[in-house]
């Protein structure tokens, strides 16, 4: 991917990562979740306390110095993993995704992520890069129903190194 990279988020990134995280949901999670509840999500501040709080444990993904993508993660966890949709479906996810399995399974023999039951479209993606779809759960306040994915440690994910080199 020309001119990509994935670094550490900085204090710095902060607005871009609420701008981005706020830009997504309302593009990607209203189809699904409906327009009234991403607004009073972002409303609610949620967006930017997740930020603030998870900000050292985010990684960017940054093109020709703008910040296209991120992903947060938590022990074992892929606890939150966002490309702008200006910039999906070129590759950026995808790098995100292996640069958080790489570093994740050198610490873990299996690690595991939430998604939306209903967001085909990233369910699809995580199969698709060898996620083992598992329990369907759904909120009991919200209705909302999420599926738990898992993938386990590989011979070869164990020896590669975190920048996949």
């Amino acid at each position: 991917m020309h001119g990509l990279t994935i670094r550490p988020a900085g204090e710095n990134d902060r607005d871009a990562l609420v701008a981005l995280a706020i830009c997504t949901a309302r593009t990607n999670y209203t189809p699904f979740l409906g327009r009234d509840a991403i607004e009073t999500w972002i409303a609610g501040g949620e967006v930017t306390d997740h930020v603030d709080t998870h900000l050292g444990a985010c990684r960017v993904a940054e093109q020709d110095g703008d910040i296209v993508g991120f992903c947060v993660t938590k022990g074992p966890l892929i606890d939150l993993l966002m490309v702008a949709p200006a910039h999906q479906r070129r590759g950026i996810g995808r790098a995100l995704l292996a640069d958080a399995e790489a570093r994740l399974f050198a610490e873990h023999a299996a690690i595991r992520l939430e998604s939306f039951a209903d967001n085909s479209a990233a369910n699809a993606f995580y199969m698709s890069q060898g996620w083992q779809p598992g329990e369907l759960v759904a909120d009991q306040d919200t209705g909302i129903r999420t599926i738990g994915f898992a993938k386990r440690r590989t011979a070869r994910s164990a020896l590669m190194p975190p920048d996949g080199k």
